[in-house]
């Protein structure tokens, strides 16, 4: 029978699956922030304390990542990956013991990098990157059904960002070029 904690797994590893696959970056970014919240939970329980800091921050930034409009996603780049590595360091000051501690960090600070950008397709490419770092420290962790869960929606991450540049490049091959208007 499955226990509470398991559920909540689940619940975790589902949203963040679903909502890849859709194009709005909001809703790519809700689905991730909720996952977050309840991943910060099952790490307590863990008593992965690198794992709740960095779960803990990228809820925030990531709650932060939605609230900027698109038009200001420029404008602030800068100030919100200094956010995130301050975090870090304040986060790692407290949790850090050895190099495996380093690992959500790492990987933390590359999702987020991932997710001030524009588009919903390096959101996923950064979650893509960081996923592989973090893929390793939860297999340092030791519990199956997490580190199960984290690489097939790892896996489900490289599909959407399979699917989403396949159809680019479908629409960008559709497209006529102007060479070929040009020549007609």
């Amino acid at each position: 029978m499955l226990e509470f904690n398991d559920i909540i797994t689940w619940i975790a590893f589902g949203l963040c699956v679903l909502s890849g696959f859709h194009k709005n970056r909001k809703v790519v970014l809700g689905g991730s922030l909720a996952a977050f919240i309840l991943m910060t939970y099952i790490f307590y329980v863990e008593g992965a304390a690198a794992a709740v800091a960095t779960s803990a921050i990228c809820a925030l930034c990531t709650l932060i990542n939605i609230a900027i409009p698109q038009s200001k996603l420029e404008a602030t780049f800068r100030l919100r990956l200094a956010l995130v590595a301050v975090l870090c360091v304040v986060a790692g000051c407290f949790t850090v013991r050895g190099f495996l501690e380093l690992l959500p960090f790492i990987s933390m600070l590359i999702a987020r990098g991932g997710e001030t950008l524009k588009s919903a397709q390096h959101v996923r490419y950064g979650y893509a990157c960081g996923g592989v770092i973090w893929l390793t420290y939860v297999a340092a962790l030791g519990n199956p059904l997490i580190l199960a869960l984290e690489a097939v929606k790892w896996a489900f991450v490289a599909v959407a960002i399979g699917k989403f540049e396949w159809q680019r490049a479908a629409e960008k091959a559709a497209a006529p070029t102007t060479k070929t208007a040009q020549t007609a």
